[in-house]
């Protein structure tokens, strides 16, 4: 990929504006600091109160609205989420001021090797069960997960770690130009941020960026997943890469093919890789995550940590998968009451992770769907629903949009005003056996700061249920 006329290496100034005033603007500005360059931090919004403290604490100046100030500096660097159409971009471009996305400012002077995980769902997990086997192979002191999973890139630079996992997204990669990974990978490719980005190409575009991003120098290695092989052409992939495209193996009779990639059967998921088939691990034995989309983030997880550290006799895959716990708000199992098991999906936020999760889980499933719509079209959705789910239960802003769609192929719907009525009327509708499904499809933001909050909310609703024996049903305490 040609580097754009108004990027520069992070070797070429000595004072940056910091756009952004959240956990990785904050990191940038800091790490500019550490590296003895005089840093400017500005931000379209009121900066919180915390941040402002240690702002001023190591003498960081800022603004709360973006004025000329930052074209004072030598270039611009840009935090997590800064779309190309923010007004400070083309003000930097009419001043002719260099802009520096957060990854090639800050990948200079990541000490360790940096593995890349991106996608539209699944990445988080991937992220966290990854960093999860290495370091229970090598120890927490030298591998982290970080970038949008949690811990900012700036904040693990400068820093002994052997090696960095990285969440990366569609917004860092859009900004990145920078060979900087050992290897990465794609866990699928749905739409996704089409706001943002300007349209699902330059989506998938910004995402196939990451393969731009791999070090020649290391030999480094791709996964992805094999149905999403039409995204790529053979430009995409340079003569230095190892691919290992991620498939299910159908008909078992085939597992002895020795082509290189990840399989997965009902036996165990394999590694092939130079007429060589490693094992990863059995799904089906003290496998803690829920659904077979999970399967393929552990089938990327171990395949990735086996690849970077093949031959090093402290590797154990199926160690770190047994004792890994599934993250917060994925498929997060909150426990079975009176027959009826309850699964916080609220990171649900688009359509195909919604289908998903449906066809992840096996049972009688009460789905509840709604918030904040992202302008998907709903009719696979609806199909989904028809398939897997009993009832469908609608709330918020987009439950009229939602109805629309579902009404077509579903008729065991309910329409209610927020969370907590959809809830309650889906311990109504309950029978033993079932499984009651948050897996919104939709953003949060209509009711809830974030889908954290929300699924937090589907929490305390799950821990106040109990059987009340008088009225023979799940009900809520008061």
């Amino acid at each position: 990929m040609n580097v754009p006329d108004h990027v520069i290496s992070p070797c070429n100034y000595s004072s940056i504006a910091v756009i952004g005033g959240g956990k990785s603007g904050r990191a940038l500005a800091l790490l500019g600091k550490q590296l003895g360059m005089s840093v400017f931090l500005s931000d379209m919004f009121p900066i919180a109160s915390e941040a402002r403290s240690v702002l001023q604490y190591h003498g960081i100046p800022w603004e709360e609205k973006h004025t000329e100030k930052i074209l004072e500096q030598d270039a611009i660097v840009l935090s997590s989420g800064i779309p190309p159409s923010s007004s400070v971009v083309s003000m930097a471009q009419k001043a002719k001021v260099p802009v520096l996305g957060e990854l090639d400012f800050v990948t200079p002077h990541i000490k360790g090797d940096l593995l890349g995980v991106t996608g539209s769902n699944g990445k988080s997990t991937t992220v966290a069960l990854l960093a999860h086997i290495l370091q229970k192979s090598f120890g927490e002191e030298k591998i982290t997960p970080g970038g949008n999973i949690g811990i900012p890139l700036g904040e693990l630079a400068l820093k002994d770690y052997s090696c960095i996992v990285a969440e990366l997204s569609s917004f860092q990669l859009h900004w990145a130009h920078s060979p900087c990974l050992v290897g990465g990978g794609i866990t699928n490719l749905v739409p996704d941020h089409l706001d943002w980005h300007g349209g699902y190409d330059s989506y998938v575009k910004a995402k196939k960026n990451i393969l731009s991003l791999l070090k020649n120098s290391f030999s480094p290695f791709f996964v992805f997943r094999g149905e999403d092989m039409a995204y790529f052409s053979k430009e995409d992939f340079h003569s230095f890469v190892r691919v290992f495209p991620f498939y299910w193996e159908q008909n078992e009779r085939n597992s002895q093919k020795l082509d290189e990639g990840i399989f997965a059967t009902s036996q165990g998921v394999v590694l092939r890789k130079e007429n060589e088939e490693i094992f990863l691990f059995n799904p089906t034995k003290n496998f803690p995550l829920l659904g077979k989309h999970n399967i393929e983030n552990a089938a990327f997880a171990a395949s990735l940590a086996f690849l970077w550290r093949s031959k090093d006799p402290s590797l154990n895959v199926r160690e770190g998968i047994h004792s890994f716990s599934s993250l917060p708000h994925r498929c997060e199992n909150l426990g079975t009451k009176q027959g009826v098991t309850f699964v916080n999906d609220s990171k649900g936020t688009n359509v195909a992770a919604t289908i998903t999760a449906l066809e992840s889980l096996k049972g009688d499933i009460i789905i509840l769907l709604g918030g904040k719509g992202k302008g998907e079209q709903y009719h696979e959705l609806a199909e989904a629903v028809s398939r897997n789910a009993r009832e469908a239960i609608l709330f918020g802003a987009e439950a009229p949009f939602l109805e629309k769609a579902l009404r077509k192929k579903i008729s065991h719907l309910s329409v209610v005003p927020d969370l907590e009525k959809a809830f309650l009327r889906a311990l109504e509708l309950s029978h033993e056996n079932d499984t009651i499904l948050l897996s919104p499809a939709c953003t949060s933001w209509d009711a809830y700061r974030s889908y954290t909050e929300r699924g937090d909310h589907f929490r305390s609703l799950v821990e106040k249920t109990f059987f009340d024996p008088q009225q023979s049903k799940l009900v809520i305490l008061p």
